[in-house]
């Protein structure tokens, strides 16, 4: 189970990590805009 989700991720790593600083970008963003 582990390892079939290793393959799913693995190819789209890259993307995910790119996603994750989009997301943390866009939070500070709302941050800074309720201030």
């Amino acid at each position: 189970m582990k390892l079939l989700l290793v393959i799913l991720i693995f190819p789209h790593f890259e993307l995910f990590v790119q996603a994750r600083m989009f997301l943390n970008l866009l939070n500070r963003w709302l941050n800074i805009l309720q201030k």
